[in-house]
């Protein structure tokens, strides 16, 4: 038995298909374009589809003008493709940095296009593709390509990790960028999944928002004693070294607002402190 389909709606001029014989052998659909297409141009277009960005050096494509690829998307109506075309051809590629990150996150995070596993969390669901989470997560590689059961799994359970935070993981697996977030669950489950770039990004991120704090006269010492041992725990040394220097360096202010935060903490960080406090006993005895 086969199957042959021909249809005349331009820019695709023919398709063809072969139907499943047993024994069963995957389906193969061959697409012949258009004269108004060319075969780099198509390259470059699904290179976007894949990556949300073109003209990859690594990648080695053959090379399309630009204006072969605007064609190419304006007739397959790729808006993102044509904006990004657009912002090369005015010569603005600084948009195209949003674009292509927002283009990631939509079809891949958001819209769950041909994902293959599921992931049950704390608060709903998350779908994913195994071919990105392994390449880009070694405990994620093991985990589907090993002897786990969750190699098979069309269902995988996360306990203990809510739907914001999973959805920030899988943003920073597939665009390598997070979102404004709150820190702690992104970088226990970032720690927990061994992917220390994850930690190092949340700790940029969190180290900017508190000087941008500070620098508006606003205080972080309660979020930096609150953050201290957490961050400890989940291996987040930038962070734990920002906290602990900006707690020493303010010593005498954290002691007359959050003295019974600060008598909470290990004796090991409350030796340190007074060590490395600002400024230090034998100054202030002067005084």
């Amino acid at each position: 038995m086969s199957l042959w389909e021909e249809r005349d709606e331009p820019p695709l001029e023919s398709r063809s298909g072969r139907a499943c014989v047993p024994p069963c052998v995957p389906v193969q659909t061959v697409i012949t374009l258009s004269k108004l297409i060319t075969g780099p141009a198509l390259r470059q277009l699904v290179h976007f589809m894949y990556t949300g960005s073109i003209f990859c050096r690594e990648c080695r494509l053959p090379f399309a003008e630009l204006s072969e690829v605007r064609q190419a998307a304006e007739f397959l109506e790729l808006s993102e493709l044509l904006i990004y075309a657009d912002s090369l051809l005015r010569q603005e590629p600084f948009r195209n940095g949003t674009i292509e990150l927002q283009y990631l996150k939509e079809v891949c995070v958001e819209a769950r296009y041909f994902s293959d596993v599921l992931f049950q969390l704390e608060d709903g669901t998350a779908a994913g593709h195994r071919a990105m989470l392994m390449a880009r997560c070694d405990m994620m590689h093991a985990m589907f390509s090993g002897d786990f059961r969750e190699s098979n799994a069309k269902i995988v359970t996360f306990p203990g990790v809510k739907q914001r935070t999973f959805r920030t993981l899988l943003q920073f697996l597939y665009t390598d960028t997070i979102p404004t977030l709150k820190c702690l669950p992104t970088v226990e489950l970032a720690n927990r999944l061994c992917l220390p770039r994850l930690v190092s990004l949340v700790e940029v991120e969190i180290i900017d928002l508190f000087q941008r704090i500070l620098q508006a006269s606003g205080d972080v010492s309660e979020d930096c004693l609150l953050l201290l041992e957490p961050l400890q725990l989940h291996n987040a040394n930038q962070l734990v070294e920002w906290c602990l220097v900006h707690l020493a360096s303010s010593y005498n202010n954290v002691c007359q607002k959050h003295s019974k935060l600060l008598r909470s903490l290990h004796p090991e960080n409350q030796a340190w402190l007074n060590r490395h406090r600002w400024p230090p006993v034998w100054l202030v005895l002067q005084f």
